[in-house]
């Protein structure tokens, strides 16, 4: 999203500052103004560790910060990573509006929730659309945040402090929505078909799920090494897996839970932290009216 149609005055400017050097604004991309711009769509072309905030005017002892350091842009790549990050917010929009075109009864007849949903890109862009309700769900709080982009876009996109546990295969606390999206989830936990059927749990209507999909023919799950852990959750759910289900094995879950129509949702193509050759892919699965 890009806000310098808004013309931010200094105290947006400033709170949007303050939630970056938090930590709470860097991942999804978004243009604050000329000097102020986030996103990880420049990391996603490169491959690489490579820069999510372009923030030159900083302050300096703010630069010693390891975490930030990792985060901040060189200035030499300002041009690419707007372009970049803009790539990715068309990718995103792209996303949204068709799936806004599936969903039956029109959006501001049906309610949206994004599990896994960062800063909110996606339900606030469902809420600008005119989504009867717009809802993420994150296991980092990000409340301050939607409320801060609410303020800036006029929307009403909610944010539920809520996310995947594990052990009880459960999102505790969020109701059952008519369209639930999740956005490179599936790819990172240990026990995939589980939240499968936790998403599949939460939607009424339709799910979308944009995910790494491994190129076997019959019912497999892949396991790349993991990049990671996930502090707090115990063994073996502890792993930030990169993990590849098969396009049939999806299929066949979908339709154990109901769903009878499956669409692949063609999308801008993007570079992402893909592994083993396996690329994200994008399927929007739909009940029976």
């Amino acid at each position: 999203m890009d806000f310098r149609d808004k013309a931010l005055d200094d105290n947006k400017i400033d709170e949007a500052k303050k939630f970056i050097i938090e930590g709470l604004i860097s991942y999804q991309p978004f243009v604050f103004s000329d000097n102020l711009e986030v996103g990880v769509g420049f990391e996603f072309e490169q491959q690489r560790y490579a820069g999510l905030v372009h923030y030159p005017d900083i302050p300096e002892h703010l630069r010693a910060s390891p975490e930030l350091a990792r985060r901040l842009l060189a200035d030499r790549n300002r041009t690419e990573f707007h372009l970049a990050n803009r790539r990715l917010a068309d990718f995103y929009d792209s996303l949204v509006e068709q799936i806004i075109d599936h969903t039956a009864g029109g959006i501001d007849n049906n309610s949206f929730l994004d599990v896994g949903c960062n800063n909110g890109y996606i339900p606030i862009s469902f809420s600008q659309r005119g989504a009867k309700r717009a809802t993420g769900c994150d296991r980092q709080d990000f409340s301050r945040v939607f409320n801060f982009l609410n303020s800036i876009q006029g929307t009403n996109a909610e944010f539920i402090h809520a996310w995947y546990e594990p052990q009880q295969h459960r999102i505790a606390g969020v109701e059952a929505f008519d369209v639930v999206t999740s956005m490179a989830m599936l790819c990172h936990v240990s026990d995939p078909l589980h939240l499968l059927a936790e998403l599949g749990r939460l939607s009424k209507n339709a799910l979308f799920v944009w995910t790494l999909f491994n190129h076997d023919d019959s019912n497999v799950v892949r396991y790349g090494t993991p990049r990671g852990d996930y502090p707090g959750d115990v063994f073996p759910y502890c792993f930030d897996n990169l993990t590849a289900i098969s396009v049939p094995l999806f299929h066949k879950s979908m339709e154990l839970m109901g769903f009878s129509k499956i669409i692949e949702l063609p999308v801008p193509q993007i570079h992402s932290y893909a592994w083993n050759g396996y690329p994200f892919r994008g399927f929007l699965a739909i009940r029976n009216p």
